[in-house]
């Protein structure tokens, strides 16, 4: 029987995540165990499209081809016939996971998409020689020690090394620049796996980054010391890393929808000239950045409001774990009258500096008493989703 823990591979990360190679995979799967998938999507929205409910699967993927996005759309085929693959195939600049039950290993020609065998778990035109060729996804396997929102934060980490990266090579090319960004993070990820991070950077943006510089890069003398895995707090500054820890170890979407939330109030909001390098591209730098010069009476209406409603539809458990989590936040719920389930929540409380001139802040409450309705079902999202804006406007309306 099939699970979703089966295909949190090295061999499928390599594939989807640092290839970035599209992927056909048969005989049939369970769509709840195909999303596991949606881990190696880091940088992209994804999409799910089910052949058996719409005519033209082709048409939409081909609308897409080659639009830029910030995070461009990553899309999830369902039940796709051998004639759908074969034209699908003919698409490019398009991402895309397919699932069929045809036998389709006839159509496995050539390395740009890659067909998966998930009876064998092997793949049928892809060769992996040697356990060296997996070192670097082992490693991170290893680090995440088995924790799925830990792995995806490692994945995420080097999304954001790449973007720093890509920025450099277009901005400036210079090598020594880009040299201090992978030493940054080098007690994370180690020299030996620089070649690794700039084939992601590579293969993301579609840049071409030359062999000969990679091997300058790892061979090169360090010019800084590793720090980024116990940055001390900036001076005059809180650490709010507990804080941004906790919101990513939530759940997968509402982490993703929390990353993708955090720049775009960023792009909208913030000065980049006010901003360090690593501020820019590195969430939890950022985040820290936000709280001590933006939200220093917590996290903004307007910002939790747009993170609510990023995705168009909640389900019953990313409902619950969203007010469980403004709870941790130290925005109270208690009106709210959530059902925590027997579960005791503690409060994320921050580093900070001692000052006769800080008072201490009162929790922040969604609403009071007097303005409060108990929330409709989540069923009904749209009277659902009225609710909590409700509640986020006189939240606003407090502060």
């Amino acid at each position: 029987m099939d699970v979703g823990y089966d295909f949190i591979t090295p061999e499928l990360m390599q594939a989807i995540f640092f290839r970035q190679k599209n992927v056909v995979i048969y005989p049939y799967l369970d769509i709840k165990h195909l999303r596991a998938l949606e881990l190696f999507t880091v940088g992209h929205s994804v999409i799910e499209l089910d052949c058996t409910a719409l005519n033209d699967i082709t048409s939409i993927l081909e609308h897409q081809e080659g639009t830029y996005s910030l995070n461009p759309p990553f899309f999830f085929v369902y039940n796709a016939s051998s004639n759908i693959i074969q034209s699908i195939q003919k698409l490019e600049n398009v991402r895309y996971i397919i699932n069929s039950n045809d036998n389709v290993e006839t159509y496995a020609n050539g390395s740009e998409v890659l067909f998966y065998n998930k009876k064998s778990k092997n793949f049928v035109n892809l060769s992996i020689e040697s356990k060296s060729e997996l070192e670097f996804e082992n490693e991170l396997f290893h680090q995440s020690h088995g924790d799925q929102e830990v792995l995806q934060d490692l994945l995420m980490r080097i999304k954001g090394i790449s973007t720093r990266i890509y920025k450099e090579f277009v901005e400036s090319s210079d090598i020594k620049r880009v040299q201090v960004i992978l030493e940054e993070y080098e007690s994370v990820f180690a020299r030996k796996f620089w070649s690794r991070i700039l084939q992601f950077t590579q293969n993301f943006f579609k840049i071409i980054i030359p062999e000969e510089l990679t091997k300058s890069l790892i061979n090169s003398i360090p010019r800084v010391k590793s720090s980024i895995s116990n940055n001390p707090p900036r001076d005059n500054e809180d650490d709010f890393s507990r804080e941004y820890e906790a919101i990513l170890s939530t759940g997968r979407s509402i982490a993703q929808a929390f990353i993708t939330s955090l720049h775009d109030y960023r792009s909208e909001h913030v000065n980049p000239a006010n901003l360090e390098i690593v501020q820019l591209y590195d969430p939890k730098e950022l985040y820290n950045y936000l709280r001590n010069h933006h939200w220093k009476d917590g996290i903004s209406a307007d910002f939790i409001e747009q993170w609510v409603g990023l995705k168009d539809v909640l389900n019953d458990e990313e409902v619950e774990l969203f007010f469980e989590l403004f709870s941790k936040l130290n925005i109270s719920t208690t009106c709210l009258k959530l059902n925590e389930k027997n579960k005791e929540i503690t409060p994320i409380y921050t580093q900070a500096t001692p000052s006769t001139e800080i008072k201490k802040q009162e929790p922040r409450l969604i609403s009071s008493p007097a303005y409060y309705s108990p929330p409709p079902s989540v069923k009904n999202f749209n009277k659902f989703k009225e609710w909590i804006l409700a509640q986020l406007e006189e939240l606003e309306r407090k502060s």
